[in-house]
C-alpha cells in the first residue's frame, strides 16, 4: 500500500462505527483509518453542544492528508473539517447529506421536538424504530443491525446532533473536492432537489439504495472512494 491521504469514516447520526463495515471490506485497497471513529458527546443537554464546526474538530483523526467519507451527519462535519485548511483534507464524499441548513426537512425538525418532550423511554423506542427501517430498507443482514443498534447513541446525544446542525456555521461549499451520494431509491424525496438548488455546481452520484447506500452498494462507494484517493494532474477535482 504506497502512500497518499487516508480515509477517515464519520458515521451518521446513529454514530455507529458498525455501520462502515461493508466498505470497509470493500477497501482493502485503502489506507483507512482505524476504527472509523465514534464522534464525539459533548453535553447532556441537547441545546447546550457545540456547533459543528467545534464538534469536527474534537473527532479524533490520523495526521497526513484525509479523505473525509460522512454519512448524513458525518458528513457535515467533513465539510466543517475541509473549512480548517490545517486538517489538510483533500476530498470529501458526503453521502445523504443536507447541502444547506434551509434544507433541514420541516417533519425531522417535528420529530425531534417531538421526541425531546416525549419520555426516555418512548423517545428511545421511536429513534430505534425509525433506525431498525431504514437499516433494513438497505438491506443491512440482521447480525450488523443488532450490532448498529448495540453501539447506536441514546437520544441526548442524538438530540445535541439535531441542535448543532441548526447552528451550521458551515462554510458555502466544502473547501476541497467534494461529491454527494445520493440513494437512487429515493430520487423523489427532498435531498436531490434540495441540493440541486444549494450547491446547483455539485458533482452527484446515485447509487443503489436508499437512506444508505454505503450498506446497499459498498462495492460503488467504495470504486468512488478509490476515485478520490487517486492523484490528479494540477490538483483537478477527482469527480
Amino acid at each position: 500500500m504506497g502512500a497518499g491521504p487516508s480515509v477517515l469514516l464519520l458515521a451518521g447520526l446513529e454514530g455507529s462505527p458498525a455501520i462502515w463495515g461493508p466498505l470497509r471490506a470493500a477497501l482493502v485497497a485503502a489506507r483507512v483509518a482505524k476504527g472509523a471513529p465514534p464522534l464525539p458527546i459533548h453535553a447532556a443537554r441537547p441545546t447546550a453542544g457545540p456547533s459543528l464546526l467545534r464538534q469536527a474538530e474534537a473527532i479524533d483523526r490520523p495526521s497526513g492528508p484525509l479523505l473525509v467519507v460522512g454519512a448524513s451527519y458525518g458528513g457535515l462535519l467533513g465539510w466543517a473539517l475541509s473549512a480548517n485548511p490545517h486538517n489538510n483534507v483533500v476530498g470529501v464524499i458526503l453521502i445523504e447529506t443536507l447541502p444547506c441548513v434551509d434544507a433541514y426537512p420541516r417533519w425531522r425538525r417535528w420529530e425531534a421536538g417531538l421526541a425531546a418532550r416525549a419520555p426516555s423511554v418512548l423517545a428511545r423506542a421511536l429513534w430505534r424504530r425509525r433506525l431498525e427501517r431504514s437499516l433494513q430498507a438497505d438491506g443491512a443482514p440482521s447480525a450488523l443491525r443488532a450490532e448498529i443498534h448495540a453501539e447506536a447513541l441514546p437520544q441526548p446525544a442524538l438530540m445535541e446532533r439535531i441542535a448543532a446542525i441548526h447552528r451550521w456555521g458551515l462554510p458555502e461549499r466544502p473547501a476541497c473536492p467534494a461529491l454527494w451520494v445520493l440513494g437512487a431509491g429515493r430520487r423523489g424525496a427532498w435531498p436531490a432537489a434540495a441540493l440541486r438548488r444549494a450547491q446547483p455546481q455539485a458533482a452527484l452520484r446515485w447509487l443503489p439504495g436508499r437512506a444508505r447506500p454505503q450498506l446497499a452498494s459498498p462495492e460503488a462507494l467504495a470504486a468512488l472512494v478509490l476515485e478520490g484517493l487517486s492523484p490528479r494532474p494540477g490538483g483537478l477535482s477527482p469527480w
